[in-house]
C-alpha cells in the first residue's frame, strides 16, 4: 500500500517550477478552483499548463486519503481556454516532487511542439 504524504500550500509552492538561472517563478496562483489550489505555467500566448494541487482551504493535503496532483495543457481559442487532451497525474507519495516536475517538463515540451 502506498503511503501518501501531507503537503502544505507553502511546501507545494516551493517546488513549483522556477527559472534555472534567475530563480524566478514560472508559475502564478489561480486561487482555489474546484476546492483545490490551482496554478498556471504559461507556455506561450495561446498555451498554458494548469497544475491542480491536492490542497484545499485548510492549506494542507490529507495524507489519509488518495491524493493526486493533476496537470493539463490548455489552449486559447475563440476567446476562451480549452483542454488540449495532454495531461498527467502524480500521486502525492514519497518523492512526488521530482515526478511532478518531470511531468510538468514533459507537458511543456509537448505543448511547445503541438
Amino acid at each position: 500500500m502506498q503511503k501518501f504524504v501531507k503537503i502544505t500550500k507553502e511546501h507545494f509552492e516551493s517546488i513549483l517550477p522556477t527559472h534555472k538561472v534567475t530563480g524566478e517563478k514560472l508559475w502564478r496562483p489561480m486561487g482555489i478552483v474546484a476546492g483545490q489550489y490551482q496554478y498556471v505555467v504559461q507556455v506561450n500566448d495561446s498555451k498554458r499548463i494548469i497544475i491542480r494541487s491536492s490542497i484545499g482551504q485548510s492549506e494542507s493535503s490529507d495524507p489519509t486519503v488518495v491524493n493526486h496532483i493533476y496537470q493539463w495543457v490548455e489552449y486559447f481559442k475563440h476567446g476562451q481556454w480549452w483542454a488540449s487532451g495532454l495531461d498527467a497525474t502524480t500521486f502525492s507519495t514519497i518523492g512526488f516532487q521530482g515526478r511532478m516536475l518531470e511531468e510538468t517538463r514533459n507537458l511543456y515540451v509537448q505543448a511547445k511542439a503541438a
